[in-house]
């Protein structure tokens, strides 16, 4: 969730991208690493010569703008404004009142939304579950981002369990390993996945 919202925004920089996560320091830390891979990266520059920081539109904790350099500032504002008013990356946390009128439509990432807090009890899962359907999935339209879904398993009726069970997403699973030593893997402890 962090070297694909920043490849995916140099594929299109008018584009609008959303970074949800457990709460908004995390989420800003991420957003500001995205950042970075855009303004600093050796890799992007050589592959996105063209793509840039805009600081003078914003480049801090409000968001993140960039724009294109190989076309006049005002042809790349005009085509930025068909796709909305945000920044062109915003992290926030999940219960943040400023998911409310996003439309991301570069990347939709939600990330470890899941804690040991917010699965306690079947009630705080069930708010966070809410959340997802109710305010977080609503963001992803009309624009049709990448939706990007990432998390911890905690227990199973959380998101990750309730994204699945949608049918709508491909799902991909990566088992946690003992490692024996740091060049040979011992076992899988969580074989079900």
């Amino acid at each position: 969730t962090n070297a694909f919202p920043a490849y995916r925004m140099c594929l299109d920089p008018e584009k609008e991208s959303l970074l949800v996560q457990v709460g908004d320091g995390i989420a800003g830390d991420n957003s500001r690493f995205i950042a970075d891979v855009i303004s600093r990266n050796p890799g992007k520059e050589a592959i996105f010569p063209h793509v840039r920081a805009d600081a003078a539109a914003g480049w801090g904790a409000g968001g993140y703008n960039i724009l294109r350099t190989d076309m006049p500032y005002a042809t790349f504002q005009s085509q930025k404004e068909q796709w909305g008013k945000d920044p062109s990356l915003i992290g926030v946390g999940y219960q943040s009142g400023e998911i409310i009128g996003k439309h991301p439509s570069a990347v939709a990432a939600v990330d470890d939304i899941n804690n040991e807090r917010n699965t306690a009890s079947h009630r705080r899962n069930a708010e966070v579950n809410k959340i997802v359907q109710d305010t977080i999935f609503p963001t992803f339209t009309p624009n049709d981002p990448w939706e990007i879904i990432v998390g911890t398993p905690w227990v199973h009726n959380d998101v990750l369990s309730y994204v699945e069970s949608t049918g709508e997403y491909m799902v991909v699973n990566t088992p946690v390993m003992e490692y024996v030593t740091e060049q040979t893997p011992g076992s899988v402890w969580y074989p079900e996945l």
